[in-house]
């Protein structure tokens, strides 16, 4: 079984006091819109990897590749070999 870790791990097993959560795409691409207009960057990781999230669960359940299971928010793959 696989897991992927997420902001707050990443501060636990690194012992640090806080991580740069800010994006600034416009570094790397052109006309994305400002998803943080009130903060520094155009984005958030924590918010990109939300909408990531949401987009992956719908294509996973409209393909039939896994299902999710809400109450414990884990995700079951179905793999086919």
């Amino acid at each position: 079984m696989g897991f992927l870790y997420g902001y707050h791990h990443i501060i636990k097993t690194f012992e640090l006091t806080s991580v740069s959560d800010n994006y600034w795409i416009h570094r790397t691409r052109r006309n994305f819109p400002d998803h943080t207009p009130n903060q520094e960057g155009e984005d958030t990781l924590l918010k990109m990897a939300e909408r990531m999230t949401q987009i992956t669960q719908r294509i996973m359940i409209a393909h039939k590749f896994g299902r999710v299971d809400s109450n414990s928010d884990l995700w079951f793959l179905f793999l086919q070999e």
